[in-house]
């Protein structure tokens, strides 16, 4: 095995750092992390480079594989001029365990520093064997980043990580300067706009979701629901249409960065009703554009925001509840304001991209 040592003494300016991460509607949360670390300024990274290295994207499974051999070659390559200064791998769950898991063994064998960044929300359901295999690659890499300390015990606890250093990240998200919208002002035109941004299944509880629409009240304000995100939107229009509903309700499928934050900002709520989650970034965005949250107290979620201040937390699967705070929201307007307010406070002080960049620039030249 080479050292650190040694692969530090190799010529060359060690300057990339690159982001591993699936890219486009494959990526999800970790490609979008991957996005912000990318469009942020040169000068939040203290002379490194981020620059990205996709192992997952349209084109499928298979194709994946041969991402990540590109992927280990270029680690190889920049290795060899010296140019390289580390690998940040965001990690989610089933095979990008695997994939995610040879990147992190082969920098480990170069004596090249590698984070890796767990987004993974379902951790708990792996069988036994993969549980085996996880505890092994955070054993060779050089720090492991998590969304909060919820994580952090459960890595220590549960699989006896005890040696490699473990470090806490909240999650941050780019909202530029005025794009939040102002809802101290007169209360917006019918029909007010319900928003979901995720990928359409069962985890992100979107049936639930079309099942509590449809139980508002005839005398609730005038809505409309936009179900944004890729998956099969078929089945879901269908569930909406039998509900009644199918007018009211709308599924544009995958939208860019751009387009999510435009969404979001002419929102007059957003509702995440999910099963599992870690610190999900689409309620940090509705959060700092003074959209009021409707979410599930799952993940690092009931760990970084507070009940009834920044968000509205419901239990996964409460239907009834669900309903009844979406009514809530929608006939009070004084509710939607104040929740505004403290969710913008909450974004500024916590989760901005300033606040995420510099903490992240601090981990990694923590162990370079």
């Amino acid at each position: 095995m080479i050292s650190k040592a040694q692969a530090t003494q190799r010529p060359g300016h060690a300057s990339i750092a690159y982001i591993v991460a699936p890219d486009g509607a494959q990526g999800g949360g970790m490609g979008r992390v991957k996005d912000y670390i990318l469009q942020a300024p040169p000068t939040y990274w203290r002379g490194l480079t981020p620059l990205p290295l996709i192992t997952r994207d349209a084109g499928g499974r298979w194709h994946s594989w041969y991402l990540l051999l590109l992927a280990i070659r270029k680690i190889r390559h920049a290795w060899r001029d010296g140019s390289l200064a580390l690998v940040h791998v965001n990690m989610g769950d089933r095979m990008s365990l695997l994939r995610k898991g040879i990147i992190v063994c082969v920098c480990q064998r170069l004596g090249v520093p590698v984070f890796l960044h767990l987004h993974a929300v379902e951790l708990d359901k792996l069988p036994r064997w993969a549980l085996w295999a996880l505890a092994a690659v955070f054993r060779r890499a050089t720090a492991v980043i998590v969304l909060g300390e919820a994580y952090r015990v459960w890595i220590e606890q549960r699989l006896g990580i005890t040696r490699t250093p473990i470090r806490n990240l909240w999650n941050g998200v780019p909202i530029a300067a005025g794009n939040a919208r102002c809802r101290a002002q007169a209360p917006p035109e019918p029909p007010l706009r319900i928003v979901f941004l995720g990928t359409l299944g069962e985890r992100k509880g979107v049936a639930d979701l079309i099942t509590a629409l449809a139980q508002l009240p005839h005398g609730a304000p005038q809505w409309r629901a936009i179900l944004a995100g890729p998956g099969d939107a078929l089945m879901y229009q269908a569930q909406a249409a039998a509900a009644g509903i199918g007018d009211k309700v709308e599924f544009p499928g995958w939208l860019d960065q751009h387009e999510a934050q435009s969404l979001l900002a002419d929102g007059d709520m957003m509702v995440l009703p999910s099963y599992d989650e870690g610190l999900p970034l689409v309620v940090l965005e509705a959060l700092g554009l003074g959209v009021p949250v409707i979410t599930t107290p799952v993940g690092v979620v009931p760990e970084a925001l507070t009940h009834g201040r920044d968000v509205i937390l419901v239990k996964p699967g409460d239907i009834g509840a669900l309903a009844q705070n979406i009514g809530h929201l929608l006939k009070d307007p004084r509710s939607r304001r104040d929740m505004s307010q403290n969710g913008l406070e909450k974004f500024r002080s916590t989760f901005s991209i300033d606040s995420f960049s510099n903490s992240l620039a601090n981990i990694w030249h923590e162990f370079i």
